[in-house]
């Protein structure tokens, strides 16, 4: 009798799960074309749209990389806005949240402690240092490719992924270009992790033994000496759980940029070619990701033209050919970053640092955080001379299952990055795709005021070259490879 039951209940099963099937093929296809139709992006036809001055020809080739061609260059970045809008917006949106610390209001929750992590870092006060000391002509380009997100955003329905979500995305603003920008400076930078990586080592094992599992290159001696500032330092006791903040550092660089040692590029002079020209080769691959975090563009007015690799969210080639110089870009592993140990101690509720035998109030700022479907979330966070405390915001049970325990420490772990000043990042970084020769691009990529950590490579008619860009600590003792003691001041 069960026997027939159970084989009954199986048909009984599979007639069901077919019916569902079919219904799910044909019954809600006129259901799901009706709500989503209308939220796919036009392929041909012409569009009326205020804020140009004449006509901009959007063309694609097989695969779709856009050709966007404009009779001045105010046209051509206002094309571009509403292009990348168009095929990337919701990419663009999350990276403008990511950069301001607000995935959590698209997610939920599940993204609340990388959101406290990304605010702890201000990257958000770093994109508006830099957007204060941008040029008046570089402010004027980001306004016009906001001008062309914004026209996208008014002229078409949302696309599918925020629609499902309920997310009603602001207007897209010239500053947050920048944070796009200052998104992508820290996904290039790769130390910070390392850092957190030797200390949780250093916990099981003697500093005498770990410079053995820490090498450089192989090239270079062993760093015994750098990790002698862990010596007589107990670990163990002062940093318990210090492997869940390492977790929520990997799973940030892994949503900013998902980084892979394996980029390379290389230049030939025209003297060891056959046809006397320059070669340069690049590839900036990362792992597969949908969407990709580059995209193919070619772009083309009077005195410009240019295709390569760009990010949504920029105006312009990040990487490629200008018609006068070839521009080629991998990561170079920077280590801008510095983790400092502090030593920490409650005084009449304030939170105090210990400095050259003084003990010294920290700094603090309270962040408010507003999680979909959830109450708002307060935080405080506290700074020393040598950065904000990053271990210290992660302090209560997790809000989120798929989120790591918090780390419960009796010591701080201050970060200090290379980026806090103001400086013409951005102009840099922009007027060096429109140089007209090597020694052009190189006048921009050699200055001090560059803070993207790149391995970069050039070439004209004539010459090539290669560049290392970036802002590097000047570090008064050690190599920065593993976290100083702050209370010493060395």
């Amino acid at each position: 009798m069960l026997k027939r039951f159970s084989i009954h209940t199986l048909r009984c099963c599979i007639m069901f799960v077919a019916s569902a099937t079919l219904l799910a093929c044909w019954g809600c296809a006129p259901i799901l074309n009706s709500f989503f139709n209308d939220s796919l992006p036009p392929v041909n036809g012409v569009r009326q749209l205020a804020g140009i001055s004449k006509k901009v020809t959007v063309r694609r080739d097989d695969l779709g990389i856009p050709m966007i061609e404009a009779s001045d260059m105010d046209d051509l970045v206002f094309g571009m806005g509403y292009v990348n809008a168009c095929d990337r917006f919701t990419q663009m949106e999350a990276f403008r949240l990511v950069g301001q610390g607000r995935l959590s209001e698209l997610i939920g929750k599940a993204s609340l402690e990388m959101d406290i992590y990304l605010r702890a870092l201000d990257l958000d006060g770093i994109a508006k240092d830099l957007y204060k000391s941008a040029s008046p002509e570089l402010v004027h380009m980001l306004q016009r490719y906001s001008d062309g997100v914004n026209a996208y955003l008014s002229d078409m329905p949302l696309p599918m992924p925020l629609k499902l979500a309920g997310h009603k995305p602001e207007k897209w603003k010239p500053i947050d270009s920048v944070r796009v920008f200052v998104v992508l400076t820290l996904g290039l930078a790769q130390n910070l992790h390392e850092e957190i990586d030797i200390l949780n080592v250093a916990q099981k094992v003697d500093t005498d033994k770990l410079a053995w599992l820490f090498p450089i290159y192989p090239d270079e001696p062993l760093p015994f000496d750098e990790m002698k500032k862990l010596e007589n330092i107990n670990l163990s006791k002062g940093l318990p759980g210090i492997e869940h903040l390492a977790e929520t550092i990997r799973r940030v660089n892994s949503l900013v940029i998902p980084a892979a040692a394996a980029s390379n590029n290389w230049v030939v002079s025209g003297s060891r070619t056959a046809s006397g020209k320059p070669i340069l080769a690049n590839d900036t691959h990362l792992p597969l990701s949908m969407p990709s975090i580059w995209n193919m563009v070619h772009l083309k007015c009077p005195g410009l033209e240019g295709a390569g690799i760009a990010i949504a969210g920029l105006p312009g080639v990040i990487a490629g050919y200008n018609g006068h110089i070839a521009v080629g870009m991998t990561m170079v592993m920077a280590d801008n970053q510095d983790l400092f140990l502090e030593k920490l101690k409650k005084m009449n509720g304030d939170l105090y640092y210990l400095y050259k035998g003084q003990w010294i109030k920290t700094t603090s700022r309270k962040e408010l955080f507003h999680v979909r479907g959830e109450k708002d979330v307060s935080v405080t966070m506290h700074a020393t001379r040598h950065g904000v405390l990053v271990n210290s915001i992660l302090l209560k049970a997790p809000r989120h299952m798929l989120v790591p325990m918090p780390a419960h420490t009796e010591m701080g772990i201050a970060v200090k990055w290379a980026t806090e000043k103001q400086d013409h990042t951005m102009d840099s970084f922009f007027a060096m795709m429109r140089a007209k020769s090597v020694d052009e691009a190189l006048s921009y990529a050699k200055s001090n005021q560059f803070i993207i950590p790149l391995n970069m490579v050039f070439a004209d008619s004539k010459n090539i070259a290669w560049q290392v860009t970036g802002r590097f600590p000047i570090r008064k003792k050690g190599r920065g490879l593993c976290p100083s003691p702050g209370w010493t001041g060395e």
